[in-house]
């Protein structure tokens, strides 16, 4: 049985289709997710930020591990709570793209843990991945807002890395160090994820009410 060749018109419509089938599910369906990772990043930042300013204990610092405590076991009961829809190869593509974003997440952190003390340095390479992740969904979305916030975080956390490695590898107090990254890199990484989770997340679910009510 012979295929049908599409022409330059068609190819175009069912590319727009399958576009705009993955936004209607992407609405529906990942919304929360944006607006879960969003809060909790920001949340647990906070906290952070504060715990450390007000008592000046950096033991403040442990509750990082927040995120991927109180993160992951939400996103897998959000994720058993969605509805089955079809699948486009768009959202496995975009599925791929976080799965990968999580893998990294986790060899980095491993290598971290076993041959550096520098903590800290995962607030920089966390945001990359994310803003990474969030970049190529916008992209496949045609979102510009989750596009451009994708892109604009990435490049904070290359400034940030780049400053907290030159600061490392240089004879600097360490105190100026600290006070770096509790000032400028700590409330950074909060607001990235405002611009590029929280808001998303927010207009993903937006969307979706309104189609609904159409």
């Amino acid at each position: 049985m012979n295929e049908k060749q599409l022409n330059e018109q068609e190819s175009l419509e069912l590319i727009t289709r399958m576009i705009q089938n993955t936004k209607k599910s992407m609405q529906l369906g990942s919304g929360n997710i944006f607006l879960l990772w969003g809060y909790v990043c920001t949340a647990v930042t906070l906290v952070v930020f504060a715990g450390v300013f007000i008592t000046g204990n950096s033991r403040w610092s442990l509750g990082w591990w927040g995120i991927p405590l109180i993160g992951f076991p939400i996103n897998l009961w959000l994720i058993k709570r969605q509805p089955k829809s079809v699948i486009t190869y768009i959202n496995k593509v975009i599925t791929t793209v976080w799965r990968y974003v999580t893998l990294f997440g986790i060899c980095i952190t491993t290598c971290i843990l076993l041959f550096s003390h520098h903590m800290e340095l995962l607030i920089p390479l966390s945001l990359m991945l994310c803003s990474i992740g969030t970049m190529l969904t916008g992209a496949l979305l045609t979102d510009r807002w989750m596009r451009h916030s994708g892109m604009i975080s990435f490049c904070l956390s290359i400034v940030i890395l780049t400053a907290m490695i030159s600061w490392l590898s240089s004879n600097v107090d360490i105190r100026v160090y600290w006070s770096y990254f509790y000032t400028y890199a700590v409330p950074t990484y909060a607001l990235c994820f405002v611009f590029m989770m929280i808001i998303p997340g927010y207009r993903l679910n937006y969307k979706a009410k309104k189609e609904a009510y159409v």
